[in-house]
């Protein structure tokens, strides 16, 4: 093997190998940082609030939408029917909570998923943190804030955004508990699969991060 292609693999492995290293202690964020993460979030939000009452329920919206008024009128997410919703708990009350103030609409129903998307581009900078430069990281933010599916996943009254929140949380708590070996982050991240599988049972497959 000529020297110069054995030394780009050496590279290549030396770099993959450093992924499953403990990593460094955890750096306080540099101003800069915070303000390029406000700023991005700012304008996500204009993206997403921007007509976000323009249209109405569309698919799968509506089955999220019956339980959620349901509640409004004693506390349970029924359907129709009398059949029990338990999918998405959490989020049924948060669009119940956000109709009580400020009425039944497609827009109230769908400023938790809206709020929820502006979460996640929080956690996306802590989970970056983990593998990238401050720069690249910056980077990362901006798609995750910009992606044209998580923009629609955030503008839905469904539980997708919640989902990909829930497996960022229990990434992070993960990674807090491979930095620190405390287990009250691992314990904390079962937790937050916990309320992952709620949303949907996919997240479970979240779970294999531990092999890390």
């Amino acid at each position: 093997m000529p020297t110069s292609l054995s030394a780009a693999v050496d590279r290549m492995l030396i770099g993959f190998a450093s992924l499953f290293e403990k990593s460094p202690p955890a750096q306080r964020s540099r101003p800069w940082e915070r303000l390029a993460v406000l700023g991005i979030v700012i304008a996500a939000a204009f993206v997403r609030f921007w007509g976000l009452g323009g249209w109405g329920l569309e698919g799968d919206e509506d089955t999220m939408a019956l339980p959620a008024v349901h509640i409004l009128r004693d506390g349970r997410p029924l359907l129709p029917s009398g059949m029990f919703y338990g999918r998405g708990i959490a989020q049924l009350y948060m669009m119940a909570a956000s109709m009580r103030v400020f009425g039944e609409s497609a827009w109230a129903m769908r400023v938790p998923s809206v709020l929820c998307g502006l979460l996640l581009i929080v956690l996306a900078f802590w989970y970056g943190r983990r593998f990238l430069s401050p720069a690249w990281n910056m980077a990362f933010v901006a798609s995750v804030a910009f992606l044209p599916g998580t923009i629609a996943d955030s503008q839905e009254a469904r539980m997708y955004i919640f989902l990909l929140a829930t497996l960022a949380g229990y990434t992070i708590l993960i990674f807090e508990w491979e930095r620190t070996d405390r287990l009250v982050h691992l314990f904390a991240a079962v937790l937050v699969m916990l309320i992952g599988i709620s949303f949907h049972t996919l997240a479970v497959f979240g779970a294999f991060i531990v092999f890390f």
